[in-house]
């Protein structure tokens, strides 16, 4: 797991965000993307609750990808497949 990106942005004084838990403002938002990669896709359940439990976070996007080698495995089929079928 590793961050690949934190912003911390500022919000003009008239757009402050009022926070959800009291009535005062926050001037400041803070984003921050984490990268985890996993080999046992059957985990996921458990790593996305454990951030939202124990992290406190919230989880707005979910991205899969394959690794690189397997990402060439398939569009090599792909275009195997695809000058079959024409």
């Amino acid at each position: 797991m590793r961050t690949s990106r934190f912003r911390i942005r500022r919000h003009p004084p008239d757009r402050a965000r009022q926070s959800d838990s009291d009535s005062t403002t926050q001037p400041y938002q803070a984003t921050e993307t984490i990268t985890v990669i996993l080999f046992e896709l059957d985990r996921l359940g458990d790593v996305l609750s454990a951030a939202v439990d124990e992290a406190s976070v919230e989880i707005n996007e979910v991205a899969f990808t394959f690794q690189t080698a397997t990402q060439r495995e398939l569009q090599r089929k792909a275009v195997a497949d695809a000058v079959v079928a024409a």
